[in-house]
């Protein structure tokens, strides 16, 4: 991943993304495993825009999830059973037009608004909220697999690119 964000300009070398904050999607404690996160990073740009740092984000996602596809099938071979699914990436905006068809404009309109009346919630908070609602809302995804990871592009005005999300969950 360190090459892909490498970007020197003038003899500056901006640093390579760092991980501000890494957690579950859950609101209570649990101790079972959680199978939705998130991970926000801050990166630092010179010339790259927003748009660039994303695809980059979104091309090592791929090839993560390939590789963690491929390790699983042999895991499930080396083990003699059935994989039950594999893992997808997808945009923000391709989960919006999944979701709208699946279930529906307004729906997916009063899940937001629902998630924007949280006061306690900052910009960060209610992307990832809107986000992790409708990833389980859409859970039944036979077109997209049973594994989904949805890379996430949020600008809110105070950080705009700097902040790129991943959030990976089940379907």
């Amino acid at each position: 991943m360190e090459s892909h964000f490498s970007e020197t300009v003038l003899g500056e070398t901006a640093p390579l993304p760092v991980t501000l904050q890494q957690t579950d999607l859950r609101l209570r404690y649990s101790t079972q495993t959680p199978y939705r996160s998130s991970a926000l990073y801050n990166i630092f740009l010179l010339e790259r825009t927003a748009e660039e740092a994303f695809a980059l984000f979104e091309q090592v996602a791929k090839t993560a999830a390939a590789q963690c596809n491929g390790r699983y099938k042999k895991i499930c071979k080396d083990n003699q059973v059935q994989p039950i699914g594999h893992v997808k990436v997808i945009s923000y905006k391709e989960l919006l037009e999944y979701a709208g068809n699946k279930l529906g404009r307004e729906f997916v309109g009063d899940v937001k608004k629902d998630i924007h009346f949280h006061d306690d919630y900052d910009d960060r908070e209610k992307s990832l909220r809107i986000t992790d609602s409708l990833m389980i809302h859409c859970r039944a995804c036979p077109s997209h697999g049973d594994f989904i990871c949805a890379s996430l592009l949020s600008c809110c005005k105070f950080q705009r690119q700097r902040l790129c999300r991943i959030l990976c969950r089940f379907c």
